[in-house]
């Protein structure tokens, strides 16, 4: 049997790495900690957009929902178009944007669209 937790988990795991890969601004917080030592940990400050490819939106939703990607920081889900992308870290919507896309050509000329503007 085939213990589909476990995959979904490693798949979790992926996708904040790369999301935590990519993101923002970093800060150190200042808080001391209750043993009265300094804390390490790293704070994300940042808000990014995912555009996705729509054939991975579902399978992508048994991994992880909205709810989980807003605590990632993940302002804005959007699907991929052609054309200029709306929201972009330029117009002051988000930090970053992050591609989830499968590897084809035609998908590859949507995201340069979408740089490009």
């Amino acid at each position: 049997m085939v213990n589909f937790v476990s995959v979904r988990d490693l798949a979790r795991k992926e996708l904040v790495e790369t999301i935590d890969q990519y993101a923002g601004k970093k800060v150190r917080p200042t808080t001391v900690d209750a043993v009265g030592g300094s804390c390490s940990r790293y704070l994300v400050l940042s808000l990014q957009i995912l555009v996705w490819d729509e054939s991975l939106i579902g399978p992508m939703d048994l991994v992880a929902g909205f709810a989980f990607l807003r605590e990632r920081q993940v302002s804005r889900m959007l699907p991929l178009r052609p054309g200029r992308l709306a929201a972009s870290p330029a117009s002051g919507s988000a930090d970053s944007v992050v591609f989830v896309v499968r590897p084809e050509v035609e998908l590859m000329r949507r995201v340069a669209d979408n740089i490009r503007g």
